[in-house]
């Protein structure tokens, strides 16, 4: 199989591969694979009706890890196909297996797998209509903490992202990545940061890659900024989201305003938490509809 490196041309047959797909997790998601791929080493390489996806970090083949394949026709086949070059690599793991792939696997090959729940890597899916309301009980706290917003800064705008404002959606990503450098000495610079360098692909191909987004300013001054796309028409993914925390409840206000350009979509995927417990916080308290699970399929010997 001729594996290659991801490039923004595989953009319109991925998402037609992953349109068809059930699967709700990020995995699904072209822009998520390609912004940061180059930071993993994602390769791509289609073949019999499938799409194949694997990361090569630094180039090396034999620490490589494989997706689980996204396509129709003969599924076992293409399991066969991947699982036969998964089985070469120090890891030997399949990767982007939720419940559903996990029964397929332990259909088709009973006992040949110990799967590894990926905690870290669990999706966070919200119905966009609770998102953009925050009604009822559980997210009084959350509309509270808007209102407070609101009023303490009624000068604030809300506008699109395009290439009028990247600069400014860039300095504020700059600076957030700053304040987190001054508060942690040992997090990365900015330039060596992946999620940074993510934001700036995103950015660079924001047209061709199909994103939506939203840049909120106070007093003129861009102070957060929000990127996501569509996977499906019930799916969207929000990809980034970054606010000067010196503005309180910009984070929250930022959410609130994107969710409300999203409600034709049902489910709004605001991706994982990293294993970051504060991250992990923050996203619970918005009570997902769904906590996707996600698992590493590993391979026995």
């Amino acid at each position: 199989m001729d594996f290659r490196p991801i490039a923004v041309e595989d953009g319109p047959l991925f998402r037609e591969y992953a349109g068809k797909s059930s699967f709700l997790g990020t995995e699904v998601s072209f822009t998520d694979m390609y912004s940061w791929g180059a930071n993993f080493g994602c390769e791509i390489a289609f073949s019999d009706g499938f799409l194949f996806l694997r990361g090569v970090p630094k180039g090396d083949e034999s620490k490589a890890f494989y997706f689980y394949p996204l396509g129709s026709g003969d599924q076992k086949q293409a399991l066969d196909l991947v699982l036969a070059l998964a089985e070469k690599t120090q890891k030997k793991v399949l990767c982007a297996v939720d419940d559903q792939r996990r029964d397929v696997l332990e259909s088709y090959f009973p006992g040949r797998f110990s799967f590894e729940e990926q905690r870290g890597s669990f999706d966070y899916i919200y119905l966009s209509s609770s998102l953009a309301s925050l009604s009822g009980k559980a997210l009084h706290s959350k509309k509270n903490h808007l209102n407070k917003f609101l009023k303490r800064y009624p000068e604030h705008t809300v506008e699109p992202v395009s290439s009028e404002n990247f600069s400014d959606c860039l300095a504020v990503n700059q600076m957030w990545c700053r304040k987190r450098r001054e508060a942690d000495p040992a997090a990365p610079h900015c330039e060596n940061d992946g999620e940074f360098c993510a934001v700036k692909r995103t950015l660079a191909h924001y047209d061709e890659l199909g994103c939506r987004g939203i840049l909120l300013r106070i007093e003129g001054k861009p102070v957060a900024f929000t990127i996501g796309t569509p996977v499906r028409d019930n799916l969207f993914v929000t990809h980034f989201e970054k606010a000067l925390t010196e503005y309180q409840g910009a984070f929250a206000a930022v959410n609130y305003f994107f969710a409300q350009e999203l409600t034709r979509y049902q489910y709004i995927n605001r991706e994982e938490d990293m294993g970051i417990e504060g991250l992990r916080k923050a996203k619970l308290s918005y009570c997902p509809a769904i906590l996707y699970r996600k698992y590493h399929a590993k391979i026995l010997s």
